[in-house]
């Protein structure tokens, strides 16, 4: 008995076998798993979110060198079942990386912090305290104020 799926053959008949491969990330191999990622700015830090069911934290290498930071991980292929077994399968498994580009001389790589949880990945990057804005007070020089009317001043 040979099993069908119409929705297979109506893609494949779309799309030819590895069109859908190209559809992929660029740079990024045929098959390949790349998780999606949300980077985000705050006054203190950048932040990286990163989906990644099924891998766990020991499985997460994150490091940051010379203003790059790197998440690397692994997705391991059920191995309690048989691949023939299998009638769909849609995931993708095996070893990820993920380089992020941040202004080098505006973080501060020693705080740097990374955790998991539900299968999401945050890192945190603080920026340095010489890159983070600050209020500046403007002092009135003497020798050049000029007078102030009362309604002036509020």
């Amino acid at each position: 008995m040979i099993r069908r799926d119409p929705f297979r053959d109506l893609f494949e008949f779309q799309f030819p076998r590895g069109v859908s491969e190209l559809l992929d990330a660029p740079g990024t191999p045929a098959g390949a798993w790349r998780p999606p990622l949300d980077l985000y700015e705050t006054r203190e830090a950048y932040v990286v979110i990163v989906d990644v069911p099924g891998v766990p934290a020991v499985k997460l290498d994150v490091t940051l060198e010379a203003g790059v930071l790197t998440v690397k991980g692994e997705r391991k292929f059920h191995s309690n079942v048989p691949e023939d077994s299998f009638h769909r399968v849609e995931r993708r498994f095996g070893t990820f990386t993920l380089s992020i580009a941040l202004p080098s001389s505006k973080v501060d790589s020693e705080t740097v912090t990374a955790s998991v949880a539900d299968g999401v990945l945050t890192v945190e990057v603080p920026k340095a305290a010489q890159a983070l804005p600050r209020r500046i007070e403007v002092v009135a020089d003497p020798a050049h104020e000029v007078s102030l009317t009362d309604s002036e001043r509020k």
